[in-house]
């Protein structure tokens, strides 16, 4: 199922998820998510992580919630 077909309640259960995911990979120190306010992409080294990010991102917008900036830094990249 892609996530054209998914419901928003679907999509809502799916940005849970990634979130935390995200969240236990940055206490990690593995992760770091800086939230500006705006949608500007995903930067990432790690192909899964890029698309849990992208998930939320898709996610959030579904449920009318302002999307944060979601920026993976590995490695001081």
């Amino acid at each position: 199922m892609s996530m054209e077909d998914m419901t928003d309640a679907e999509l809502c259960a799916a940005a849970t998820e990634a979130l935390k995911t995200l969240d236990a990979l940055a206490m990690r120190g593995r992760v770091i998510a800086a939230n500006n306010g705006t949608s500007k992409g995903v930067i990432a080294a790690d192909k899964f992580l890029a698309s849990v990010a992208i998930t939320h991102a898709r996610a959030v917008r579904a449920c009318d919630v302002l999307m944060p900036e979601i920026v993976l830094n590995f490695g001081g990249k």
